[in-house]
């Protein structure tokens, strides 16, 4: 796809349950939100036994270490994945939220609500329909905002559980300044 805004907005999606393949098969410098939409599956992150499970976003941005991963018979997934240039470029987000960051490196695996369940779902299904669809004049900046407004959804998600989480260290003054 062409650049927007100076930021190839490749936009990738699965399905299928081998997220490993799906990860190894997308961009290095490309962040992963993939939603277990059911059963749950036995996974090893960052070297830490974890059980993935239903209503959970795995957050595997570049640098984080899945493996092992062994679902359930019954285990379902949607990913969605595109370049973390792409969150950086959004003024109030970005990978320079320290508290999110903090977040998710100690814990990749977010508990979503139902109803942000449903929203992913929603998002996810609107991604494939649209990339499967009649490409537009505007097709890439529909994308683009689509996006947008998907990582502003989730950036809800992660700041309800930042806002119930203590910070784990507590940043000095220079850390405040950095931040």
């Amino acid at each position: 796809m062409e650049p927007i805004q100076g930021i190839n907005i490749q936009i990738t999606l699965s399905d299928d349950k081998d997220i490993l393949g799906f990860r190894k098969n997308i961009p290095k410098e490309d962040v992963a939100f993939t939603l277990c939409t059911q059963e749950e599956a036995r996974i090893r992150i960052n070297e830490k036994d974890c059980v993935w499970r239903r209503n959970e976003i795995l957050v595997s941005y570049p640098g984080i270490l899945v493996e092992n991963l062994q679902p359930d018979t019954n285990f379902g997934c949607f990913s969605i994945a595109f370049p973390t240039s792409f969150i950086n470029r959004l003024p109030s987000l970005g990978w320079n939220n320290w508290d999110n960051i903090n977040l998710l490196e100690q814990n990749p695996l977010v508990l979503l609500t139902e109803g942000e369940t449903r929203i992913f779902c929603q998002y996810y299904h609107l991604f494939d329909m649209k990339m499967k669809g009649v490409h537009g004049k505007y097709y890439r900046e529909q994308l683009c905002n689509l996006l947008e407004a998907f990582i502003y959804q989730f950036y809800d998600a992660i700041n309800r559980c930042t806002e119930k989480e203590p910070h784990a260290y507590p940043f000095s003054a220079s850390e405040i300044l950095l931040n």
